[in-house]
């Protein structure tokens, strides 16, 4: 049975989410819906669509099993625990078609499921809560979020983007995952990009032998190498300068 096929034979109503880097997948799934869940969301990766299902009342979940960030089963299992009221069909985007019963069967029209519903069927609030991750503490939402976030991608050598205004804890969230990694035995670098003057940043990263340039009296290892098999934390990222550095052409 197709998996597309049955997009279009399922009856839902209320929000719905896609979760898939192909574009091409999402555009069809919409398409097949035609109009029947509302409002639609989009995911590219797998920490996205659970971001995405923390902040809204999603009522059914379209997964591709091939997610560029996470284990699409492993997902799974996490939507499964933490939202039992989401309905979850898995898609391919590598083939056209699914085997019958790769597909699950969704009950007709299947009763929206309230937020606080969601956490009754929880038998113990308490045992569901996350660990907290490493030289960190709290146990508010927010940090159950984080928590949940950084323990789904520390075990993958993905390039993570920890956002957050200053003092929040970047590090301190950089270094979790470092230590839950398989790379805790690794070097674990840090950077801090504002501090680095442009003319300064190449040598900085990749290092230079002895003799380079004027003022190089003996080689130096970069903070890349130096972080090979381990962490590379790039602290004030946006502070980098463009590199290489685009120049103006001259009018005229």
């Amino acid at each position: 049975m197709s998996a597309l096929a049955s997009v279009a034979l399922f009856p839902s109503s209320g929000a719905a989410l896609i979760a898939s880097p192909d574009s091409i997948l999402r555009a069809q799934v919409i398409q097949r819906l035609n109009g029947r869940c509302r409002p639609v969301q989009q995911a590219l990766g797998g920490a996205d669509a659970l971001a995405k299902l923390e902040k809204g009342d999603c009522q059914v979940l379209f997964l591709d099993r091939r997610l560029p960030d996470l284990d699409a089963e492993e997902l799974l299992a996490t939507v499964q625990k933490r939202f039992p009221g989401i309905q979850v069909v898995l898609l391919d985007s590598g083939r056209d078609s699914a085997e019958e019963g790769d597909v699950p069967e969704l009950p007709k029209a299947p009763r929206p499921v309230p937020v606080s519903a969601r956490c009754e069927r929880h038998p113990d609030a308490e045992s569901a809560r996350t660990k907290p991750l490493p030289g960190m503490i709290g146990t508010s939402p927010a940090m159950q979020h984080v928590y949940r976030m950084v323990r789904l991608v520390a075990s993958r050598s993905t390039t993570v983007l920890i956002a957050g205004p200053t003092g929040t804890g970047k590090e301190l969230v950089a270094r979790a995952l470092h230590a839950l990694s398989p790379r805790s035995q690794k070097p674990f670098v840090v950077v801090n990009c504002a501090a680095i003057p442009e003319a300064l940043l190449e040598s900085e990263l990749f290092g230079y032998t002895r003799g380079a340039f004027t003022g190089a009296v003996q080689s130096r290892i970069g903070r890349i190498p130096a972080a090979h098999g381990g962490t590379l934390f790039l602290d004030e990222v946006s502070e980098l300068p463009c590199w290489p550095p685009i120049r103006a052409r001259p009018r005229g």
